[in-house]
């Protein structure tokens, strides 16, 4: 039987859980939207005659983060951690720390001036947020793949994870 007397477990319990849900919502966020992708999505859109070759809308298909939310309410459903829906601020926190680093250490690289045409923070946002795809061509968009796609799948985690905890998701009166 699940342990559903959340307010009695300790906090350095919940902490405990924290590395363990960090884990699962950002890197395992990520190819788990991709595997769900590559074996139930894409041959649905082939199938259905759609498939443009690319996840439309890129980054911020729910194709790519809304399976996290079900992935949080599953795990959370066990875990039962109300650090489990924290993992949106450490993503947020991970994105902001990888701006910061970006802009520390690479703004004032000779490449980067010549790369981003005099436009550092125009760049940045292209690298990391592109709409366009074809705005982060030359590096492939692997900073969405490394920095954004994770922070969004945390926050879709989170969301799935605070769902699982409510007494309404669990059909009980608390």
């Amino acid at each position: 039987m699940l342990d559903l007397n959340l307010k009695q477990r300790p906090i350095r319990q919940e902490l405990l859980g924290l590395p363990l849900h960090v884990f699962i919502a950002m890197p395992g966020g990520v190819a788990f939207a991709f595997l769900l992708n590559f074996l139930i999505f894409r041959p649905v859109r082939i199938w259905l005659g759609t498939y443009p070759g690319h996840i439309p809308l890129g980054i911020y298909s729910p194709v790519l983060w809304g399976p996290s939310i079900l992935l949080g309410f599953v795990i959370n459903r066990f875990t039962n951690h109300r650090s489990a829906y924290w993992v949106g601020m450490i993503g947020l926190l991970y994105l902001v720390s990888i701006l910061m680093w970006d802009t520390v250490s690479l703004m004032h690289l000779e490449f980067t001036r010549t790369v981003s045409h005099g436009h550092f923070w125009q760049y940045e946002i292209n690298q990391l947020f592109a709409l366009d795809q074809s705005k982060c061509s030359d590096s492939g968009c692997i900073e969405e793949l490394i920095a954004t796609a994770p922070t969004f799948t945390s926050i879709a985690y989170s969301l799935g994870a605070w769902t699982a905890l409510q007494p309404w998701a669990r059909n009980t009166h608390e």
